[in-house]
């Protein structure tokens, strides 16, 4: 969290003279850290697969840490998956993604990362990706 707001800073005091003083460069400051916000400060909602398919992607972090929380993922296949999650699973990945929130950075967004070996789901965690829009 401290290098965001390092780097929320350092862009604040880039463009404080363009903006004529410290008190708009602390504004950007604040903008820029709010969508930077961790999943540790993300709201939880509880998940249901009706809920997580009516939610558009970039509002699912909400309903992320309720699925992940109780690790409802972990052992299922990929039809399983897909029928929660209401995403068609590629066959032959390792890996799938799930977009949560855009973190800001142009293409950047924390996305729900499921792992499978063998058709089952190994491990689900968060993390960064680049994603097209």
């Amino acid at each position: 969290m401290l290098g965001v707001m390092a780097v929320a800073l350092l862009c604040a005091v880039a463009i404080t003279a363009r903006l004529g003083g410290w008190r708009g460069a602390l504004y950007q400051v604040r903008l820029r850290y709010l969508a930077h916000v961790p999943p540790l400060m993300w709201p939880r909602d509880t998940f249901t697969p009706a809920g997580w398919a009516q939610t558009p992607a970039a509002e699912r972090y909400r309903l992320s840490k309720s699925l992940l929380a109780d690790a409802r993922l972990t052992g299922r296949t990929r039809s399983e998956v897909a029928a929660l999650l209401g995403d068609d699973v590629p066959r032959e990945a390792a890996q799938t993604l799930y977009p949560l929130r855009r973190a800001g950075f142009q293409n950047l967004w924390w996305v729900m990362v499921v792992e499978f070996d063998h058709d089952q789901v190994v491990a689900v965690r968060r993390d960064m990706a680049s994603l097209d829009p």
